[in-house]
């Protein structure tokens, strides 16, 4: 199997790996994060202040934020910025300034919402 984006082809296994380190940096950066913000502490899962359950998690959030930027720095400086071809060509970005941000808008709002039906703020949906 190939699929092919930008002019370039990739294997399911190549995309499978990239996929999976991708994950793997998101996912620790969020851990670092959490740690750091001291979210995994029952107060802040407390809804009798729901303040202090948002300031954790966008306090957990902006750790994890400055993490995975310095570690696309760290990556553009070992294997520099990746070429703006095929579907970026044109648009003034690269691919890995547009999968940032998506990382974060994405991360961002599914978190959120997460925590607060976790502490109990928002209901869960019928099929929980």
């Amino acid at each position: 199997l190939t699929l092919t984006g930008g002019g370039a082809a990739a294997t399911f296994d190549e995309l499978l790996r990239a996929c999976s380190v991708h994950g793997a940096l998101l996912g620790s950066c969020w851990l670092v994060g959490a740690l750091a913000a001291r979210a995994f502490e029952e107060r802040a899962l407390d809804l009798t202040d729901p303040a202090t359950v948002l300031r954790r998690t966008w306090m957990a959030g902006m750790v994890a934020v400055v993490l995975l930027a310095c570690a696309e720095l760290a990556m553009f400086a070992v294997f520099g910025a990746p070429a703006s071809s095929g579907w970026y060509g044109g648009r003034g970005t690269s691919p890995a300034t547009l999968d940032f941000l998506v990382d974060v808008l994405l991360e961002a709002t599914s978190l959120t919402a997460w925590r607060l039906a976790f502490a109990g703020a928002i209901g869960y949906p019928q099929w929980w």
